[in-house]
């Protein structure tokens, strides 16, 4: 077992936590049916470094590059457009994908990336608070 991921041989992760990326049960599966034990095996295999698996694994926040995808692409035998798709539902052309403006896509990645962020009125707030002290 790669017990910095999480990842086990059997494809299971044990932490969901650590684990809700899009291309989790995809690199599972193909370490599982390919006797890839370790993340790092699976890497050094497909031409990727081992950190960039674990982000796949974990679902940061930035899209992976299309570099990446395509040598991911080549390694899962998937289409590319089907791990775009994965990393980002709601890009043009997705299946089942909204029709939504550019405007309205980049508003919803910007509300996405600032969670947890205090709105505008509760900064400014907080902010006269804290100048006050």
């Amino acid at each position: 077992m790669d017990s910095r991921a999480g990842l086990s041989y059997t494809g299971c992760m044990t932490s969901p936590t650590k684990t809700d990326g899009a291309f989790n049960g995809l690199i599972a599966e193909y370490m599982r049916n390919h006797n890839f034990v370790t993340v790092k095996e699976f890497a050094e295999h497909i031409g990727l470094s081992r950190s960039t698996i674990y982000d796949l694994i974990r679902s940061k926040e930035t899209l992976p590059s299309l570099s990446t995808l395509i040598l991911l692409a080549r390694a899962l035998d998937r289409p590319t457009h089907e791990l775009l798709y994965l990393a980002a539902p709601d890009a043009p052309g997705a299946p089942d994908a909204p029709m939504i403006s550019a405007k309205t896509a980049a508003l919803a990645r910007l509300k996405r990336v600032g969670q947890g962020l205090p709105d505008v009125d509760t900064f400014l707030r907080e902010r006269r608070e804290d100048e006050r002290e």
